[in-house]
């Protein structure tokens, strides 16, 4: 592994913290009811809302263990947010510290848009060298600088 440097375990830590958040908070800002349908042989969350004379269902994910624990903690992630925000503006300050590749400004203004539009709750999975950052993290590695190409595009895919 020349050039490869494994993360500290507090950047570990840090990481898997952040990712446990940002998933919670995929949840906590769509608003409606939980609602489980199924359709086939699975089962779905959605958010049902009235909106003037008819339901309006926002689809929350795929039912699984990992989703019903955030909808029953949907109305305490909801009052917790602004701390939440904090806590995860502390978390990427620490991930910079500890050496990680940061996306620059414009990619991540543009990528948080898209997590508030529910781009990657619905299913769109970044792909490309933005992608490729995030190894460092996944793999709990630091990779040479020298070695991130910057494209200058986000690539999506829909990930099913």
């Amino acid at each position: 592994m020349i050039g490869m440097t494994p993360l500290s375990s507090i950047a570990m830590s840090a990481y898997t913290d952040l990712v446990r958040l940002l998933k919670d908070d995929a949840l906590s800002g769509v608003e409606g009811k939980p609602t489980l349908k199924e359709r086939g042989d699975k089962a779905y969350w959605y958010a049902a809302r009235r909106v003037g004379t008819e339901m309006r269902f926002i689809y929350i994910g795929e039912d699984s263990d990992e989703t019903r624990a955030r909808i029953d903690r949907i109305e305490e992630l909801r009052a917790t947010a602004k701390d939440r925000q904090a806590e995860r503006s502390r978390l990427v300050r620490l991930l910079r510290a500890e050496g990680m590749t940061p996306t620059d400004r414009a990619t991540g203004s543009i990528l948080s848009a898209m997590a508030a539009a529910g781009t990657f709750r619905l299913g769109g999975t970044i792909v490309g060298t933005n992608a490729f950052r995030l190894y460092e993290g996944e793999l709990g590695i630091r990779l040479p600088i020298g070695g991130m190409a910057n494209t200058g595009d986000i690539d999506i895919a829909q990930f099913e």
